[in-house]
């Protein structure tokens, strides 16, 4: 019995006695030389931290540079510079500036319970969706316009927020939405807004510069009837082919006698022009390319003659369709205009 009680008692003890070894191995990785302890943001706001914070690092003990580099992962992986500050401390700052609403995380290497440090950064005030986008086309006329900001209140949005042409208009919120509701848009128009820099957050941020964002109406349609080109804008020809050009017309011009117009330009920069102002007009003022008109100064007109639309498929008005010149033209540069229906 006593033996037995012996033999117990002293597995007791090698347990009990393993268990502190753990214990003072745990305590003494967390605390080892070369260890950060503690990490803190020296510049915060309500929101997060400043994108372009530093962190004073707070080491176990003195310890120099590449120590503490050894002691410390950071996440995600950039590049920083340490300077010393009094016994263990490190300013610690990152040579870009960090991501607006992101984590920036610290944890010790080599450690048994590493410890761990994680800072949300701010949401950097600003605007972060339009609707419709920046540069849509075919927005219907009945839309609202929405303005989602980075924060929840923000201060007398309806002074900071214009549209070109003006509009009437009411104003709702919903969450970080603004929505300005119009009485109504016109068809095939293009509206440019700004949201003004001089909004300000409920804490005090400014937007720092106007947010501008365009988009055009879509058109109206006052019958069914369509004649445009749908091939290319600039085609070349041999001078010994028949130029043929593609276009998209609606049933309402089948077996309909058409009037063409052929005018040459006077050289090719004048050519290159009206090509740069097509670009311009679909691009930077979102218009439609069946809108187009180019400018007739400083052409010349050649001569008229009357055609019939031609389609690969008779029956199908939504097949692609051709007017076909009468004949050849000399080398040069022109403008095919003002189709007519003929009276």
């Amino acid at each position: 019995m006593n033996k037995k009680l012996c033999i117990a008692l002293a597995l007791i003890a090698v347990a009990a006695t393993g268990l502190a070894a753990y214990c003072i191995t745990a305590l003494k990785a967390n605390s080892a030389s070369g260890t950060v302890v503690e990490v803190s943001a020296l510049n915060t706001t309500g929101h997060g931290v400043k994108i372009d914070t530093g962190f004073l690092l707070k080491c176990s003990e003195p310890i120099n540079e590449q120590e503490v580099r050894n002691s410390i992962a950071v996440t995600p992986l950039m590049n920083y510079t340490l300077k010393h500050q009094s016994g263990n401390q490190y300013i610690l700052n990152f040579d870009e500036k960090l991501k607006p609403d992101s984590i920036i995380s610290f944890k010790q290497i080599d450690t048994v319970k590493p410890y761990s440090w994680a800072f949300q950064t701010e949401n950097v005030f600003r605007v972060t969706q339009t609707l419709p986008a920046d540069k849509s086309k075919m927005v219907p006329v009945n839309t609202g316009i929405e303005i989602s900001l980075s924060y929840l209140d923000v201060a007398d949005f309806q002074n900071s927020f214009k549209i070109e042409p003006a509009v009437a208009g009411k104003y709702e919120k919903h969450g970080k939405t603004w929505v300005f509701v119009p009485d109504g848009l016109q068809p095939n128009t293009l509206y440019k807004v700004t949201v003004d820099k001089g909004l300000k957050s409920s804490g005090g941020e400014l937007l720092g510069e106007d947010y501008t964002f365009s988009f055009r109406t879509n058109e109206t349609l006052a019958n069914n009837n369509y004649l445009y080109i749908s091939g290319e804008a600039a085609e070349t020809f041999a001078p010994d082919v028949t130029p043929v050009i593609e276009v998209r017309a609606s049933e309402h011009y089948n077996e309909a006698d058409l009037r063409v117009r052929v005018l040459k330009f006077s050289d090719a920069g004048s050519y290159l022009s009206a090509l740069k102002a097509r670009h311009d007009y679909i691009n930077d003022q979102l218009g439609y390319e069946n809108h187009y008109f180019a400018s007739l100064e400083g052409v010349e007109r050649i001569g008229d003659f009357t055609t019939r639309i031609k389609r690969e498929n008779p029956q199908q008005t939504w097949s692609p369709a051709y007017i076909v010149l009468p004949d050849k033209l000399p080398a040069g540069h022109y403008l095919i205009n003002h189709f007519e229906r003929e009276s």
